[in-house]
């Protein structure tokens, strides 16, 4: 019924046809096509890029316009190759009847407080801003007719890359450190300087496995600054590397290394002297005839029983038959120390007497090399203790 034979080219501007229907309605129901063809007389049912509206107008009462443009929804970016230029662009939107007489583009650093950014005119379709790398903001655009308006188009979060990686500082412990404990306090900072985003992650590595212990920061994060805190456990003795990684929203890391020697003493148990495998020639042994004293394999009997371990064992003693370990113990390089063993007081012993202390077995400890000595425990027949089984004792 209407032919537009004059070429639209793709210039993003709305071109209105009018077409009087007055001849075609035979029916209160109908149906159009439209169709669009090339300059080669192809025809496209599918264009992506080819947009119509439609408006039905009673010519012999025209309705009053009073609509405002439909908003932009095709507002976008891109980033030149310099780096740095923001290239903004967008199509014209509907004008729903109405000439769009200029656009307006806003800015936001929250995508929730904006500021007018710049004005520009109605056929104005693009803008380039250029900002320096790091830059963050938000942006949205609206399009104005004489009726007012239009809603906001769809919001751009912007960016400008920043190819500087994050910097990371171990502040404890130094490089190069000597510690005598297997649990490291670890702290130090982070800095980004990718505007308000900044710091996305931060990982800590030791030697070429990730750690799997809590990191506390100052600030949550995504922050351009933060300082950070950990306790590094169970780090075995030698010389290890810790690394702290820093991740920015852009995809640049940055870190810092130090390297750490632990030399901590094994918790809970003694050097290999103290093993459980000392033969008889580690002790002093002291009775009124050293036949007295019987280091012998322990037999079935002795619960708990550690392959290479031996039981010595003390009868008729006149008056004290003593066992000491020829080396002291240094328990200031411990961590929570313990002394334990089994002891066996046979159902014979005798109680005390007038003349004669009760038969059994008397601990005790010296910290001035065995000049004196200072009693822990007793398991004699005065205290019952000679029941003629073995029992576990165990000391802090």
């Amino acid at each position: 019924i209407s032919q537009w034979t004059s070429p639209f080219y793709a210039d993003d501007t709305w071109h209105r046809q009018n077409v009087s229907l007055d001849n075609y309605l035979t029916s209160s129901q109908f149906k159009f096509r439209i169709i669009a063809k090339s300059n080669l007389d192809q025809e496209y049912n599918q264009i992506d890029n080819v947009r119509l509206h439609v408006r039905f107008d009673n010519t012999d009462d025209p309705p009053s316009n009073t609509v405002v443009p439909n908003a932009v929804d095709d507002f976008a970016y891109t980033l030149d190759t310099d780096g740095v230029t923001l290239h903004f662009t967008w199509s014209h939107p509907y004008d729903s009847g109405s000439d769009i007489t200029y656009y307006r583009v806003e800015r936001s650093y929250d995508g929730s407080t904006w500021q007018f950014h710049d004005s520009y005119s109605e056929t104005t379709t693009s803008f380039d801003y250029k900002r320096s790398a790091g830059y963050v903001q938000y942006f949205r655009i609206f399009a104005y007719n004489s009726h007012g308006q239009s809603a906001s188009s769809n919001i751009l979060y912007v960016t400008v890359p920043d190819p500087t990686p994050p910097s990371v500082t171990i502040t404890s412990p130094k490089n190069n450190a000597a510690l005598t404990t297997s649990i490291v306090d670890l702290s130090g900072y982070a800095h980004e300087s990718d505007g308000p985003i900044g710091i996305t992650d931060l990982l800590i590595k030791i030697d070429n496995q990730y750690s799997n212990d809590a990191i506390i920061f100052n600030n949550p994060l995504p922050y351009s600054f933060v300082q950070f805190q950990s306790v590094l456990t169970d780090l075995s003795n030698g010389q290890h590397t810790i690394t702290v990684y820093a991740n920015n929203p852009d995809g640049y890391t940055g870190y810092d290394s130090i390297v750490i020697t632990v030399d901590a003493p094994i918790p809970g148990i003694f050097d290999y002297i103290y093993n459980g495998f000392d033969s008889l020639f580690r002790w002093f042994l002291t009775a009124d005839d050293d036949d007295h004293w019987n280091i012998r394999s322990p037999t079935t009997i002795v619960p708990n029983s550690l392959p290479g371990n031996v039981v010595a064992g003390a009868k008729n003693c006149d008056n004290v038959c003593t066992m000491i370990p020829v080396d002291s113990v240094n328990l200031t390089n411990m961590i929570s120390p313990k002394m334990s063993f089994y002891r066996y007081v046979s159902t014979s012993a005798d109680t005390s007497t007038s003349t004669k202390p009760a038969e059994g077995l008397v601990v005790s400890t010296s910290i001035d090399n065995g000049n004196n000595w200072q009693v822990l425990d007793r398991f004699t027949a005065d205290e019952n203790e000679d029941d003629g089984l073995w029992h576990y004792e165990e000391y802090d």
